[in-house]
């Protein structure tokens, strides 16, 4: 008798292990076969991001909070895990809300695509996925303008190296200081980025999101790193880190307007006042490697205009960045 019973429980226990084996190699291979939708929802929502985040008045908010409605839903596990800070649907609606209408009138972005290189579709639970992406976000835009990064809105410009990594003390009000700046950047995510998502209701779902926050760098039209701290006192000579010019830390002697006018500065002072907001078409002089900008004018007397004027063009270190 004891042994029919034992004989019973062997047979059931296989039975549940080959059923239990069953559902394993089922679920695999149906997971295997939603990888590519998988990859298509992650690609579709990031492409989206970038292409609503360009506007004419720089409130893209309706836009943007319509696609993570559309693309996202609420997960308790990623919304409440206190293993991993997870950016959630919640995190992504409320860096939205935090814009005020003030703030999307400073700028706009005139251009934002996003280059995805690679997708890497894992199993991370049951009915959930995750998407390795490496991918970069290229923008253009004038002023500070808002844009979806990967854990929320991020600002064009206050999010910057440049701006993170600049000593603005004493420029004053920054907030709108930077509003006529035109730019263009790169937000790089190389194997750093990992979406979330949820297979509910028929279809899948993002439900967080993992990255280390990227930094990035603005740029100017010649592709040289762009300096805020002389932007915000008024230089928009080339900056210190790429000019080659032979002015780094060196100051302008005298600013030359778009009429030809020639006014110098005091040897050791900054820009004056009056000049910190340079009109297009002006152009800082620096005295040359050999002596000042007197020095370099009085070595040909019988032209002192023209030779200044080419010294000038000479050792302007670049072009605006205006």
């Amino acid at each position: 008798m004891k042994t029919k019973k034992l004989n019973r429980g062997l047979v059931l226990g296989a039975a549940l292990l080959a059923g239990l084996a069953g559902f394993v190699v089922f679920d695999h291979f149906n997971f295997n076969s939603n990888k590519d939708e998988i990859k298509s929802v992650v690609e579709k929502y990031i492409n989206d991001c970038a292409e609503a985040s360009v506007t004419e008045n720089g409130d893209n908010r309706e836009a943007l909070k319509k696609i993570v409605d559309e693309s996202w839903e609420y997960n308790k596990f990623y919304s409440t895990s206190f293993v991993f800070d997870y950016t959630t649907v919640d995190d992504l609606r409320d860096s939205i809300d935090y814009i005020d209408d003030d703030e999307t009138k400073r700028g706009h972005l005139t251009e934002c695509k996003a280059d995805i290189n690679e997708i890497k579709v894992s199993k991370a639970g049951p009915n959930l996925a995750q998407a390795e992406v490496s991918y970069a976000v290229t923008f253009k835009g004038v002023g500070p303008a808002y844009f979806m990064g990967i854990d929320g809105m991020d600002d064009s410009v206050f999010n910057s190296v440049n701006y993170e990594d600049s000593d603005l003390e004493g420029a004053g009000d920054t907030r709108n200081i930077f509003n006529s700046l035109e730019y263009e950047g790169v937000v790089s995510y190389e194997d750093s980025a990992t979406y979330y998502l949820e297979y509910k209701g028929g279809e899948w779902k993002l439900v967080g999101t993992d990255s280390h926050h990227p930094r990035f760098e603005l740029l100017d039209k010649d592709g040289d790193f762009i300096d805020l701290e002389k932007y915000a006192k008024g230089d928009t000579s080339k900056s210190d880190k790429d000019s080659e010019g032979g002015n780094k830390d060196k100051k302008p002697v005298a600013v030359k307007l778009p009429d030809g006018t020639v006014i110098d500065i005091p040897e050791g002072e900054d820009l004056p006042a009056e000049l910190k907001d340079l009109p297009a078409g002006a152009e800082l002089i620096y005295a040359d490697d050999k002596g000042s900008k007197d020095d370099s004018s009085a070595d040909d007397s019988s032209e002192p205009e023209s030779a200044a004027d080419e010294s000038s063009t000479e050792n302007a270190g670049g072009e605006s960045n205006e």
